[in-house]
């Protein structure tokens, strides 16, 4: 059938909020962290491990050396999530699954509008509904 002129205005404005929302995408995507940046929080980071133990002044043997270990590895884990967050729309196992997402979003909008819905290997229309 026939789309009213209320749907349809409505339709518009989903899409032209699509396209604003993929263009922030964009500019998420292709702004990255300055090389700068990284490097200095690097070597902040290696500045404080390795003057960890000097920090660490009573002496407690073996456990300063677990320490130092534990607080090191947790600060160089955080520093190596925030290289992978910045850019999230790779295709690699921390990031964001598109994929899913949009054949999701596909096949609402095709049982909505009543179409066939596409396979997700092939794209090509099957008759599953």
């Amino acid at each position: 059938g026939a789309i009213d002129t209320i749907d349809r205005s409505r339709m518009e404005e989903d899409v032209t909020s699509l396209i604003d929302q993929f263009g922030i995408c964009q500019r998420i995507q292709r702004t990255p962290i300055p090389p700068s940046y990284t490097l200095q929080l690097r070597l902040m980071l290696l500045a404080y491990c390795l003057t960890l133990p000097a920090a660490l002044v009573e002496p407690h043997g073996w456990i300063n050396l677990i320490m130092v270990l534990l607080v090191s590895a947790s600060l160089l884990g955080i520093e190596e999530i925030g290289v992978q967050l910045e850019n999230p729309f790779q295709h690699t196992v921390n990031d964001i699954n598109l994929t899913a997402i949009s054949v999701t979003i596909e096949r609402d909008l095709r049982a909505l509008a009543q179409l066939p819905t596409a396979d997700a290997a092939d794209g090509l229309p099957s008759t599953r509904r």
